[in-house]
């Protein structure tokens, strides 16, 4: 792995990094999978979505396994909801939960058939953990909307700081606010006000939506078509256009005028000298007589004021 690059272990394709997921784990310190998203979702399809798979994919990742949400984001979008779960996961943390406690309660359950009741309770903990994140004062719908909202504008939105983050969260109270208005019949135009202007100083527009598989310069897609091995068939530094013949006759210009211009030696040497000549006068005009020398030149001059006071 390097650059913006990354080598799949699985596949072995290079693939830029967006392409693998995220990972906190000690044994990844590139912060990344060392076998891509694509790889990955195969693996979990040639297994037909076997939770023991997913949960020893979790192992793997070093994140809890939360059959519930792993169970609806894959209803909904099969081994492509793997970068939804992880990076939802790794987003909000959970210092509390063991994969092991979670995994085993619901084998538990399972097992005596109680699989709706493994649900209730799971949903009922990730609940907690909401109503401390958007506060007590919303309804269990409500906060599920804001949840649904803001894990929307992560996935599609570059946010790249703390006060994003909280801005994206603002956006998203103000949004209930104004669904609730609109359905309650009340004006809302102030709140539309204050969505946009919100929107807009933090940089949550159409135009701030990440592609991850997109290139952010033209260089970047000469980087990674030349990590595959791309070269340009008639590249043989010839000059191709106008930029390539003034660059070259610059080149030639350079070369010549210090290989075929005899004087620059002559005027380096001239150079020299004069700075030398400035040095010693610098160095003449600031010299500091010493002790003697100053008692000699006090001496002399009172000795012609003596002479001109006695006339002689």
């Amino acid at each position: 792995m390097s650059g913006l690059f990354y080598t799949c272990e699985k596949c072995g394709k290079d693939k830029i990094a967006s392409e693998f997921l995220p990972a906190k784990s000690l044994f990844f310190p590139q912060n990344k999978t060392p076998i891509c998203i694509e790889c990955l979702e195969d693996m979990i399809d040639e297994n037909d979505g076997s939770l023991d798979f997913v949960d020893k994919l979790c192992r793997w990742l070093d994140i809890p396994f939360i059959p519930d949400r792993w169970i609806e984001y894959s209803t909904a979008n099969g081994s492509a909801a793997l970068s939804t779960y992880v990076n939802t996961t790794l987003t909000e943390n959970y210092p509390m939960i063991d994969w092991r406690e979670m995994n085993e309660e619901y084998k538990g359950l399972l097992a005596q058939g109680n699989l709706r009741n493994a649900f209730s309770i799971l949903k009922d903990a990730d609940m907690e953990k909401l109503r401390e994140k958007w506060g007590e004062e919303y309804l269990d719908k409500e906060i599920a909307y804001l949840e649904d909202l803001y894990q929307g504008i992560l996935q599609t939105q570059n946010i790249n700081s703390k006060l994003q983050a909280d801005d994206a969260k603002q956006l998203c109270k103000i949004k209930l606010l104004i669904e609730n208005r609109i359905r309650g019949g009340e004006d809302f135009d102030k709140l539309i006000k204050s969505y946009d202007t919100i929107r807009k100083s933090a940089g949550l527009t159409e135009k701030n939506i990440k592609n991850a598989n997109d290139f952010d310069s033209f260089g970047e897609v000469f980087a990674y078509c030349e990590k595959l091995g791309w070269l340009n068939d008639f590249y043989d530094d010839t000059p191709r256009d106008q930029v390539d013949t003034v660059m070259k006759d610059v080149q030639t210009w350079i070369r010549n005028l210090y290989k075929n211009e005899t004087g620059i030696g002559e005027d380096v040497d001239r150079r020299i000298e004069a700075l030398k000549a400035a040095d010693a006068m610098e160095e003449s005009i600031l010299a500091i007589p010493d002790e003697e020398e100053l008692d000699d030149f006090d001496a002399e001059g009172y000795d012609d004021d003596f002479d001109e006071e006695a006339g002689i």
